[in-house]
């Protein structure tokens, strides 16, 4: 199975990234999506609800050189092609704007139940988040 951090490099290798926040938020969406089509999990890492939105923590406290892009190398096209329509569908919301979506989700909402500590989003509040996303890959 792939890293949080593997989805991470592959992110900024490929897509035009602003921040630590829509790093984020796009390991959310990519999560989610991958639950809602293959079942399975695309990285083991738990995903936090804190108050700014999703942390996966391994990649919020990651260093600039355990970042640098690797071009997808820990992932598998499928996985890369469910990266890719998280960023096609999200990427285009600036980091305010896609932690907010986040935060009004279920998943968010329901682990983030005591805001002086963050709660983990369960992967089946995800899978159902998503389950009616339409899939658009081709």
């Amino acid at each position: 199975m792939s890293t949080a951090l593997d989805v991470a490099r592959y992110l900024l290798a490929e897509h035009p990234v602003s921040g630590r926040t829509q790093v984020q938020g796009l390991l959310y969406y990519a999560q989610g999506l991958a639950l809602a089509r293959t079942g399975e999990p695309l990285f083991s890492e738990p995903i936090e609800a804190r108050a700014q939105g999703p942390v996966v923590a391994s990649v919020w406290s990651a260093g600039f050189i355990d970042l640098l892009p690797d071009g997808g190398e820990g992932l598998t096209p499928a996985q890369r092609a469910l990266v890719d329509e998280a960023v096609s569908r999200y990427g285009g919301l600036d980091e305010a704007s896609l932690a907010a979506a986040i935060r009004a989700e279920n998943p968010w909402r329901g682990a983030h139940v005591d805001p002086s500590r963050a709660g983990i989003i369960t992967l089946a509040s995800l899978a159902a988040q998503f389950t009616n996303v339409t899939d658009t890959r081709q």
